[in-house]
């Protein structure tokens, strides 16, 4: 940090898990910064969703990120919703959240100090505009003053994956994660919130992980399957940052651990007097149950019982009005032989769905076969 604050002009120093203030007062105490580099401004980014995570009160560590005697200007990130076509309802709750955050923010720091989704042009204005901090208003903000070093603190567990994970099932879990995160730390009078109590203060999942979607993957056909195992493409990266209000835009550039590891972090806002406890186990535990499972074997048809009844009357559908086999006829009530004895359906469904029967058998069979030497590779083995 010291050589490049000697070689440029200006900095840039990005920090997600610290106070602001705290951050200052770390660089304050650098000798190499305080000879060389001034502290001009301070810029907040605040994400509606992280601001609200469990409800309409505030994130406990927002105050300290807004606070004016230090921070120039706080920039609104944007909530559009990642599938917004899909999820209409969220997508106004979103709006809401934005509204009102931008509303509080703009009603204690003014509207200049408080922009939406600004360009860097914008920010480069907006900074120009803002007289900087006196000495004293930015020493009355250092934490050790306590006027915003709050008795909550960010927290992180990092979950280094390796094995391949079921995505379904893992964003199923996490999200079942963070409901009972809103709910241990919103509880309701009456609810055994017990188990969930290790959850409380969660507020986001970050995850890079390698997976596949099963429901996806399974459906190939059994040429393609084996290709794509057999290339190793059937893995695939997949990126998400889930919140209790609902899932964020991912970022474009992770912070570490993640920008040169693929895994899990978690987020919690914790109390300073509980930073001992344990936290990782809980999330291993339930990242261990997402990994991809082998294949299930599809059964055979025994009979023509086995049959789906959509494709019962498919072929009753399509062998109607076919040429009749020697020794029957047409009649209003059915079909007839020439001993008399009327059948229901055409004397030639019988073989159409033998045939069915032997070509399905005939697909399952190629299929399993597939199935079982991808059960067998080395990342189904612990499962």
């Amino acid at each position: 940090l010291g050589e490049h604050a000697g070689r440029h002009a200006s900095l840039v120093i990005c920090d997600v898990r610290c106070v602001p203030a705290e951050v200052m007062l770390g660089l304050s105490k650098q000798p190499f910064l305080a000879d060389l580099v001034q502290i001009t401004h301070v810029i907040s980014v605040l994400e509606p969703l992280v601001c609200y995570p469990w409800g309409s009160a505030w994130h406990p560590l927002v105050v300290s990120r807004s606070h004016r005697a230090w921070v120039s200007l706080v920039a609104v990130q944007d909530c559009r919703p990642v599938e917004a076509a899909k999820t209409p309802f969220l997508g106004r709750g979103r709006s809401v959240l934005r509204e009102r955050l931008l509303r509080e923010l703009r009603a204690c720091r003014g509207s200049g100090q408080v922009l939406e989704r600004p360009p860097t042009s914008a920010l480069v204005d907006s900074l120009l505009l803002s007289p900087l901090a006196s000495m004293a208003r930015l020493a009355v903000a250092l934490p050790e003053h306590d006027t915003c070093g709050p008795q909550h603190t960010l927290r992180s567990v990092f979950v280094a994956v390796a094995l391949p994970l079921d995505i379904t099932v893992l964003r199923a879990s996490l999200a079942e994660v963070l409901s009972n995160a809103a709910k241990a730390t919103c509880p309701v009078a009456g609810e055994n919130l017990q188990d969930a109590a290790v959850w409380n203060g969660l507020f986001c999942i970050e995850a890079r992980v390698q997976g596949a979607v099963p429901a996806k993957l399974w459906s190939l056909e059994p040429s393609t399957l084996q290709r794509s195992f057999e290339a190793g493409d059937w893995l695939q990266r997949h990126e998400f940052v889930l919140t209790p209000q609902g899932e964020l835009r991912t970022p474009q550039h992770w912070a570490a651990p993640l920008d040169a590891s693929e895994g899990i972090v978690a987020w919690w806002c914790v109390a300073k007097a509980a930073l001992e406890t344990d936290l990782g186990t809980a999330l291993q535990h339930v990242v261990a149950r997402c990994q991809v499972r082998p294949p299930e074997f599809e059964p055979l048809w025994a009979s023509e019982a086995d049959i789906p009844p959509e494709d019962v009357s498919r072929l009753t559908a399509e062998v109607q009005g076919s040429e009749l086999p020697d020794g029957y006829f047409a009649a209003s009530t059915g079909y007839v032989d020439v001993n008399g004895h009327v059948h229901k359906h055409h004397p030639g469904l019988p073989d159409r769905l033998l045939k069915l029967v032997a070509d399905h058998n005939e697909g399952v069979e190629v299929r399993n076969a597939v199935l079982r030497g991808i059960a067998a590779l080395p990342c189904f083995g612990g499962v």
